[in-house]
C-alpha cells in the first residue's frame, strides 16, 4: 500500500497519526494497532512522514534577497513584547531564560570562536526586535567576546559567592530588544569545573533551539571544523509562510472549532494568591529528578493505562493544580514546540517556534486518575488537530468577550519529553542552575528527558503566592509522580492526592474539641437559677425590672394557658411578641409546656407570617393580644388574658428529652420561600455552655439583648444570660435601632456583655466618637457575629472602651448559634479581614472541595460544620434538608453545608471568604436574593428583576434592585408593594429601571454588568443643581465640606460618594446639632437615619425645614395588594389554583374551598392592585397576567397543580396553565366553569353591565334588566349607567375591597382585552363545567375543541350541582 493508503486505512480504524519533532507518533483505540500494522509503520516511516508533511501545508520559499528586511512577530513573540509593558497585570518583565552548563573543563578561546561561528550561521542570533511589532536580522554584527572569570585558585566559598552574583545579574535580565545582542554569555573557570552562563531572551529562540545551540556549541568546542547543518531557508521565510496559512480552509476550520468553545472554556486555575502583585517580580525554580528506573516504570504504567508518558506527567500536574485550585474546572496554558513541517530544513532552524494551546480540564465524573488522564489526553489530541488557530488568538477572543482579567492564563505546562536534540553522542555538559521567567505566568512546569531520567522544573513567580504554598504543591507533585512510578493502585485511585501528613495532623488537632456534652433541656438552667436566687433581677425592659420569681411566675402562667389550649409535647408554638418581659416569659412558657417555640416578628407582613405558620404546622400563636387575623388552623393566645402563676416554684417533670426539638427559626430561602431550621435542646445547650464557660459569663453579668427573637443571637441572650443567673437588659422596642439608647442602657444598667452583629457595635463606636464625655467602665466583653468585622473596629472601640475583650464568633443558624471563635487581639491594619477562628467545643469545622475532600492550607473551599450543634434539618422540607445536611462519604458523619467559603491558614485558624451563591447578610440578617427577586417578580407589571448588594462598609451595605417593567417604576409603588410581602430588612433601598435584564452570551443573567452599572450609579457624586440655595442649604454645604475636608459641595452631591463614611457621618450629625438651629433639639439617631438613605444637602435641608412645620394630614396611601391569596391551610399536592373571574375576584368560587379536601393547598389569584391592572394595555393584558400569575404560583413550589377558571376569564386560566407547564410544573387538569368570550358581541354599555351582574352573582332582572342579553340592546332605559352599576353593587352578597364601579371597570377592561384571543394548542386535559351565560356566547367551547387542545370533556350539571361536580373533579387528582 502507498503511504496515503496506509494513513487512510488507519484513520478509518480510529488511529490518528502525526509528526512530533521529526518522529512519527500515533494514537489508537485499544487493540487496533496489531503487530502487523506497527510493522507497516516502521517500514514506511519516512514515506508516511513525508505524506503527513505535505498534507495541506504550504512550502517555505527561500527569499535571500530580503533576508534582512523587517518581518512580523509571531503571535507568541507579540505576547512577549506586550508583556514587557507594566500596564498589563503581572507584566513588566522579559520572557527570558538563564541556564548554567557545567563541564569538567572548557577552553575559553574555543568557546568564544564557536559561539561567534554560531552567530554567523544562525540568522536569529543576529536579530533585533522593535516595539512596533516587527523583527529584523542584521546583515553584520561585531565579534562577540565572552568574558571569563578565572577562579581556579579560589576557595569553594569564593566561587559560590561569585556564581550567586552572576545569577543575580543574569537570572532576571531585561535585555533591550532593539539593540544587539539579545543574549549574554559568560564563562567561569572554577577548580575542577567550568561553568558556562547563558542568558537568552526567548524572543530569539525557544527551548528546543537553545538546546540545539548548546549542542552545536559543544561540538564546535570539541571540533572547530565541525560542519554545521546547512539550510536553504531562514526563520523569516518560515514565519511568512506560516502566516500565509491563515487564508487556508484548515485555518478557518480550526478557528471555528475554538471560537465555538470560547464561551464554555473555564477560567484559569484560581490558586491562592498573596495580593503582592506590586512587589518586585522574581522567579524561583524548584526541581525534581525521577531516576531512570522510576522513569522507565512510570512510562510502562502510563502505557498500560492507555496514555503517553508526557500525557501522564501532564495529568499529574493537572491533579496537583486541581488540588490547590478553588474550582475543579479550569484551563491550563500549554506551550507547544510547534515546528510545522513546511520545509525539510525546518528542524535545524533557530527561532521561536513556540505556540500555545489552552487545555480544558474537567475532572468531574472520572472514577480514577487513569480515567482523567485518558480524558485529558483525548482533549489535547483534539485540540492539537486544530492548532493553526493559536492559543494566543483564543486568549485575545476571551479578552474581547469577557475581560482582560479572565484572559490571564498564568499556569503553564511546557512538555519536552521525547524531544530529539539530534546529537547521538552523550553530552559532556551537565545542566546546572537555571531559571526562566515569562510575563503573565505564575507557574511554568517544564518536563524533559535527559540521560534516561525525567527532569521537572517549576519556575514560579514568587511574589504571587503565600509563603510555603508552592513548596507544598511541589512536594505533593513529586510524591505523586514517585507513587505513580512505583504503585499500580495509584493509577486507579479516585483521589491520589491528599493532605500532607503535617497538614493532616494540624487539621486533626484543631478539630479535637471533644468535651462534656450537656444533658439538659434548654430552659432547665434558667429554672434552676430561679430556684437558687428568686429575688435577683432577671429581666429589665422599658417598663421596669423583674426578678427571677416574677419571670418564672409569668412563664408558668403562659405554660398553663398553652397546655389548657390543648398543646401536646412537641407542638409548635409561634411567638409574636415584641421585646419585653412577656417575650422572654412566652419563650420559657412554651418550652415548659413541652412545646417548640417558633419566633414570629410582630411587624412581619401578614402574607409571610401566614406562609411560615402554614409551612411549620404551628398549632398555636402567642401574641400580646389574641390575633384575630391568624389562620383558622392556628389557636391564637393573647398574653393580656393570662395571669401570672405565683405558686411555689418547682422544677416540672420532663416531658421532652435533650435530643428533642427546642425551637424553629425561619431564615430566608433561595427558592423564594423561607425555610425553618430545627434545633434540639442539646445542640443549643452545648453552644451556650461552651460560651458561658469559655468567657466566664456568670450571675454578675448584665447582657444587653439587642437581637430580635427570630435572630438566633437571641438564643444566647435568653438562655446564656438567664441560665448563668445574670440579668438580661432589653431595649425599648420603639428605640431598638438607636445607638444613643444603647449607650444610655449600657451606662444606666452597667452592661458587662455586648452581643450583636458588628454593624451595631460600630454604630455605638461612632456615637461615642461624637460624645467623648461618655464612658463605659462596666463593659468587659463584646461578642461579635453574623457579618464581617471591619478590621478598624477593634481599635476604634477599644479607644473608647479600654480593656474591652472582643471575640469574633461565627457559624450558622443551622448549627446552633455559633460554631467557631477567634479572640481579637492586636489587628494588623493591612489585614484584609479578621480570621474566622477555631471550632468551639464538641463542634468541628471543615473546608471541603466539591467531593467533600479536605482542601490544603490557603485553598478556598466550602465550609462544613459538624458536631453536636448540627440542626435536625429543615422543617417539613426533606429536599432542602438533603441538599444542605450531607453525610460524609468516608466518616458517615452528618455535616451542615453552609454555602460559605473559607480556607485554613497554617496557624490552624480558618479565614472566612464569603459566599458564592446569592445569599447575603445585611446588618446580620441572612437574606436570599432569590426571595427578594421572587417578590418583585410577583408584581404583574414586573417582567424581570435582579437584586444586588450595594456598598462595602457594613453600615452602608444595602440591597439594590434592577427592574424591567411594563410601566414606569414611579407608578408601581414597589416599595409599598414589597413591604406587604417581605420584612423591612429584605426590601431594596433603591430600585433602578432597566429596559431589559442583561444576559451573558450563555443566556445567564449578567450580574457583573449590573454590578458595574450599580457602581456607576453609586459613584455619581453630583446629580444636578450645583449651587446650594441661600440660607439653610448653604450652611449645611459648609458643614459637609468641613467634615469631608473638601472645598465645595453641591446641593445634590452624595455625602458618601464624596468620601464620607459612617464615622464621618456621626461627626457631621454632631456638628449639625451644635451649629444648625433647626437640628438642635433632634435625636442624634434620627438625624443619622435621615442622612443614610438620601445623603445630600438638599434632602437634609428639606427634612429639617419640614420638621418645624405643623404636620399636615397625609392623604391615605393606596395599598398595593398581592394577587396571590391562600385559601384554607392545606399543603398537599396537587395545588388547586383558582383564577379570578372578569371582575378581578372569585365571587363564584367563594364556597368552593369548603368543598375541597382540607389537606389540599388552595391558592386564589385576584387582579391584585386595581390601578396596575387597569393601566395595562388591553392587547398585552392576557399575556402579562398569565406570566405574572405563573411566577406567583411557582413561588409556592408546587409539585403539581390544577387550574380552575370562571366565566369571562376562563381562557386566562387556560393560558396560565400553559405558562406553568412550560416552566416545568405538571398541570393535572384545567377546569373551566361557564366559560365564554366576547368577540364582536356586547359592546354596548348596558350589555356589558348585564354580563357584569351575572359575573358578580347578581340576577340582572333584579336591577331592571330584560330577561336575556339579546333583549338588552334595544331596551329603553330610564336610568343612567352609573345608577345601574350602583344598583348591582347594592345586591352583591360578598363584601368587596373596591367600589362596584371599580369592579365594573376591571370587568370591562378584561372582556375587551380577551375579545381578540385565539385558542393556542395545549396538550393537557381540559374539563368544561356548565355553559356560557347566554346562547350567543357558546362558541368558545367549539373553539377549544378545534384550536389544538388535546382532550376536552364537557359536563352540563344543574345549577345546584355545578360546584359539587367541580369539587369532585378537583378532588380526583391524577396518580
Amino acid at each position: 500500500m502507498s503511504p496515503n493508503q496506509v494513513i487512510a486505512e488507519l484513520e478509518k480504524a480510529g488511529v490518528h497519526l502525526w509528526e512530533e519533532s521529526g518522529k512519527l507518533r500515533f494514537r489508537a483505540p485499544k487493540g487496533v494497532m496489531t503487530g502487523e500494522r506497527v510493522a507497516v509503520l516502521r517500514e514506511q516511516k519516512e514515506a508516511i512522514l513525508a505524506a503527513l508533511r505535505s498534507a495541506g501545508l504550504p512550502t517555505v520559499v527561500a527569499d535571500p534577497a530580503h533576508a534582512h528586511d523587517p518581518f512580523p512577530l509571531t503571535d507568541v513573540q507579540t505576547a512577549y513584547v506586550m508583556g514587557r509593558r507594566h500596564r498589563y497585570a503581572y507584566g513588566g518583565i522579559a520572557c527570558h531564560m538563564y541556564v548554567e552548563v557545567e563541564y569538567d573543563e572548557l577552553d575559553p578561546v574555543r568557546v568564544e570562536q564557536a559561539w561567534n561561528r554560531l552567530i554567523a550561521h544562525h540568522d536569529m542570533l543576529r536579530a533585533v526586535v522593535s516595539d512596533e511589532g516587527f523583527q529584523q536580522v542584521l546583515p553584520e554584527v561585531p565579534h562577540y567576546p565572552i568574558p571569563v572569570a578565572d577562579l581556579r585558585t579560589g576557595t569553594d566559598e569564593a566561587v559560590e559567592t561569585f556564581l550567586t552574583k552572576v545569577r543575580d545579574e543574569l537570572g532576571h535580565q531585561q535585555i533591550s530588544t532593539d539593540k544587539w545582542p539579545l543574549f549574554e554569555l559568560r564563562l567561569t573557570l572554577a577548580p575542577a569545573r567550568a561553568v558556562l552562563h547563558v542568558s537568552v531572551d526567548f524572543l530569539l529562540a525557544d527551548w528546543a533551539s537553545i538546546s540545539m545551540l548548546l549542542d552545536q556549541l559543544e561540538r564546535l568546542q570539541r571540533d572547530p571544523d565541525y560542519a554545521l547543518p546547512q539550510t536553504d531557508v531562514s526563520f523569516r521565510d518560515y514565519v511568512l509562510a506560516e502566516r500565509g496559512m491563515r487564508d487556508a480552509a484548515q485555518y478557518q476550520l480550526d478557528r471555528d472549532y475554538w471560537l465555538d468553545r470560547v464561551d464554555d472554556l473555564p477560567p484559569a486555575p484560581e490558586l491562592p494568591t498573596s495580593s503582592r502583585e506590586d512587589d518586585l517580580p522574581t522567579f524561583t525554580r524548584r526541581e525534581l529528578h525521577l531516576a531512570p528506573d522510576d522513569w522507565v516504570a512510570f512510562k510502562r504504567r502510563a502505557g498500560g493505562a492507555g496514555v503517553t508518558a508526557s500525557g501522564a506527567v501532564l495529568a499529574a500536574y493537572a491533579e496537583i493544580i486541581g488540588m490547590w485550585a478553588r474550582r475543579p474546572d479550569f484551563t491550563l496554558n500549554l506551550t507547544l514546540l510547534n515546528r510545522l513541517p513546511l520545509h525539510p530544513h525546518v528542524p535545524v532552524l533557530v527561532g521561536d517556534f513556540t505556540s500555545v494551546t489552552l487545555l480544558e480540564v474537567r475532572p468531574g465524573g472520572a472514577a480514577s486518575f487513569a480515567e482523567r488522564a485518558q480524558r485529558l489526553g483525548t482533549q489535547l489530541f483534539d485540540d492539537m488537530d486544530h492548532r493553526l488557530f493559536s492559543g494566543i488568538e483564543v486568549i485575545r477572543e476571551i479578552a474581547r468577550r469577557r475581560s482582560q482579567d479572565e484572559a490571564l492564563m498564568p499556569v503553564v505546562f511546557t512538555g519536552s519529553i521525547g524531544l530529539d536534540s539530534g546529537n547521538d553522542e552523550a553530552s559532556l555538559g551537565r545542566l546546572g542552575y537555571g531559571i526562566s521567567q515569562t510575563p503573565q505566568v505564575w507557574i511554568d512546569c517544564q518536563a524533559l528527558e535527559r540521560d534516561g531520567a525525567l527532569q521537572l522544573n517549576w519556575d514560579v513567580r514568587t511574589e504571587v503566592f503565600p509563603d510555603g504554598l508552592v513548596d507544598d504543591m511541589f512536594a505533593a507533585f513529586e510524591d505523586l509522580l514517585v507513587r505513580l512510578a512505583r504503585d499500580e493502585d495509584v493509577w486507579n485511585a479516585q483521589a491520589p492526592v491528599s493532605l500532607s501528613p503535617e497538614q493532616a495532623r494540624r487539621r486533626t488537632e484543631v478539630n479535637a474539641t471533644t468535651g462534656l456534652i450537656p444533658d439538659t433541656l434548654l430552659h432547665e438552667p434558667v429554672l434552676a437559677a430561679a430556684r437558687r436566687h428568686p429575688d435577683r433581677v432577671a429581666v429589665i425592659d422599658a417598663a421596669g425590672s423583674y426578678t427571677y420569681h416574677q419571670l418564672c411566675a409569668r412563664a408558668r402562667g403562659i405554660a398553663d394557658a398553652i397546655g389548657q389550649a390543648g398543646a401536646a409535647p412537641g407542638d409548635i408554638v409561634a411567638i409574636a411578641v415584641d421585646k419585653g418581659l412577656d417575650q422572654i416569659a412566652a419563650v420559657l412558657g412554651a418550652l415548659a409546656a413541652g412545646g417548640v417555640y417558633l419566633p414570629i416578628d410582630p411587624g412581619q407582613p401578614v402574607t409571610r407570617r401566614d406562609r411560615i405558620l402554614s409551612d411549620s404546622g404551628a398549632a398555636f400563636l402567642v401574641g400580646a393580644q389574641a390575633d384575630t387575623t391568624a389562620p383558622t388552623s392556628v389557636r391564637a393566645i393573647g398574653l393580656d388574658e393570662i395571669a401570672a402563676n405565683t405558686a411555689t416554684f418547682e422544677l416540672a417533670a420532663r416531658n421532652r428529652t435533650p435530643d428533642d426539638l427546642a425551637y424553629v427559626i425561619y431564615t430566608s430561602g433561595s427558592t423564594g420561600t423561607p425555610k425553618g431550621v430545627m434545633i434540639s435542646h442539646r445542640a443549643a445547650a452545648n453552644t451556650i455552655a461552651d460560651i458561658s464557660e469559655r468567657f466566664e459569663v456568670t450571675a454578675e453579668d448584665r447582657v444587653l439583648g439587642l437581637a430580635n427573637l427570630g435572630f438566633d443571637l437571641s438564643v444566647y441572650d435568653i438562655f446564656g444570660t438567664l441560665g448563668a443567673g445574670g440579668t438580661l437588659v432589653l431595649p425599648d422596642a420603639a428605640r431598638r435601632g438607636e445607638p444613643s439608647h444603647w449607650a444610655e442602657l449600657v451606662a444606666r444598667h452597667g452592661i458587662t456583655v455586648w452581643n450583636s452583629v458588628p454593624a451595631q457595635l460600630q454604630m455605638l463606636s461612632h456615637y461615642l466618637s461624637a460624645h467623648p464625655d461618655l464612658a463605659f467602665p462596666s463593659l468587659r466583653l463584646a461578642l461579635l457575629s453574623g457579618d464581617w468585622i471591619p478590621v478598624t473596629l477593634p481599635d476604634e472601640i477599644r479607644a473608647r472602651v479600654p480593656g474591652l475583650r472582643l471575640i469574633s464568633l461565627g457559624g450558622a443558624t443551622e448549627a446552633s448559634i455559633w460554631s467557631i471563635h477567634y479572640p481579637i487581639d492586636a489587628v494588623d491594619p493591612d489585614a484584609s479581614s479578621i480570621p474566622y477562628g477555631y471550632p468551639l467545643r464538641n463542634q468541628t469545622f471543615h473546608v471541603y472541595d466539591h467531593e467533600m475532600r479536605d482542601r490544603p492550607e490557603w485553598v478556598a473551599g466550602e465550609l462544613y460544620i459538624g458536631g453536636v450543634g448540627v440542626a435536625l434539618g429543615y422543617l417539613n422540607d426533606e429536599e432542602r434538608t438533603g441538599q444542605r445536611f450531607r453525610r460524609h462519604p468516608v466518616t458517615g458523619e452528618t455535616l451542615y453545608r453552609t454555602g460559605d467559603f473559607g480556607r485554613y491558614l497554617p496557624s490552624g485558624a480558618i479565614e472566612f471568604l464569603g459566599r458564592e451563591d446569592d445569599q447575603v447578610k445585611i446588618r446580620g440578617h441572612r437574606i436570599e436574593l432569590a426571595e427578594v427577586e421572587s417578590a418583585l417578580l410577583s408584581h404583574p407589571a414586573v417582567s424581570g428583576a435582579v437584586v444586588l448588594v450595594d456598598g462595602g462598609e457594613a453600615l452602608r451595605r444595602r440591597l439594590a434592585a434592577f427592574v424591567a417593567a411594563t410601566e414606569p417604576l414611579e407608578d408601581l409603588h414597589l416599595d409599598r408593594y414589597l413591604r406587604d410581602l417581605l420584612p423591612g430588612y429584605m426590601c431594596p433601598s433603591a430600585v433602578h429601571p432597566v429596559a431589559a435584564i442583561p444576559v451573558t452570551a450563555n443566556g445567564k443573567v449578567d450580574r457583573a454588568a449590573l454590578a458595574s452599572e450599580l457602581r456607576g450609579l453609586s459613584g455619581v457624586a453630583a446629580m444636578g443643581g450645583d449651587e446650594p440655595a441661600e440660607g439653610l442649604e448653604t450652611t449645611l454645604a459648609q458643614l459637609w465640606a468641613e467634615v469631608l475636608k473638601i472645598e465645595k459641595v453641591g446641593r445634590h452631591d452624595d455625602f458618601f460618594a464624596l468620601g464620607g463614611n459612617s464615622l464621618l457621618s456621626t461627626q457631621l450629625v454632631a456638628k449639625l446639632r451644635d451649629r444648625v438651629p433647626e437640628a438642635a433639639g433632634m435625636y442624634f439617631d434620627t438625624l443619622v437615619r435621615e442622612l443614610l438613605p438620601e445623603p445630600t444637602v438638599a434632602a437634609m435641608a428639606r427634612y429639617l425645614s419640614s420638621v418645624g412645620q405643623a404636620a399636615q394630614p397625609e392623604p391615605a396611601r393606596r395599598k398595593i395588594v398581592s394577587p396571590l391569596v391562600h385559601l384554607g391551610h392545606g399543603t398537599a399536592d396537587p395545588v388547586v389554583v383558582l383564577v379570578h373571574d372578569g371582575t378581578g375576584k372569585f365571587y363564584n368560587f367563594a364556597a368552593l374551598p369548603n368543598l375541597l379536601d382540607p389537606d389540599r393547598k388552595v391558592l386564589g389569584l385576584t387582579a391584585g392592585d386595581a390601578e396596575t391592572y387597569l393601566r395595562t394595555e388591553p392587547e398585552l393584558l392576557l399575556e402579562r397576567r398569565a406570566a405574572a400569575y405563573a411566577r406567583f404560583v411557582r413561588t409556592e413550589r408546587p409539585g403539581r397543580v390544577q387550574v380552575a377558571g370562571y366565566g369571562a376569564t376562563a381562557v386566562l386560566a387556560l393560558e396560565l396553565a400553559r405558562e406553568i407547564a412550560a416552566a416545568g410544573t405538571e398541570v393535572d387538569k384545567v377546569v373551566l366553569v361557564d366559560p365564554y368570550r366576547l368577540s364582536d358581541l356586547a359592546r354596548d354599555d348596558a350589555e356589558l353591565e348585564y354580563l357584569f351582574a351575572k359575573e358578580i352573582g347578581v340576577a340582572p332582572a333584579a336591577v331592571g334588566f330584560p330577561p336575556t342579553l339579546a333583549q338588552v340592546a334595544g331596551h329603553p332605559w330610564s336610568t343612567t349607567s352609573a345608577e345601574r352599576i350602583a344598583a348591582i353593587g347594592a345586591l352583591v352578597e360578598i363584601a368587596t375591597d373596591l367600589t362596584t364601579a371599580k369592579r365594573y371597570d376591571i370587568f370591562r377592561a378584561t372582556v375587551d382585552a380577551l375579545r381578540g384571543y385565539r385558542v393556542q394548542p395545549y396538550d393537557g386535559p381540559v374539563v368544561v363545567v356548565g355553559s356560557a351565560p347566554e346562547p350567543e356566547l357558546t362558541g368558545l367551547v367549539d373553539e377549544l375543541r378545534t384550536g389544538g387542545l388535546g382532550d376536552v370533556t364537557v359536563h352540563h350539571p344543574s345549577p345546584d350541582e355545578k360546584f359539587a361536580l367541580l369539587a369532585a373533579l378537583l378532588n380526583e387528582a391524577r396518580s
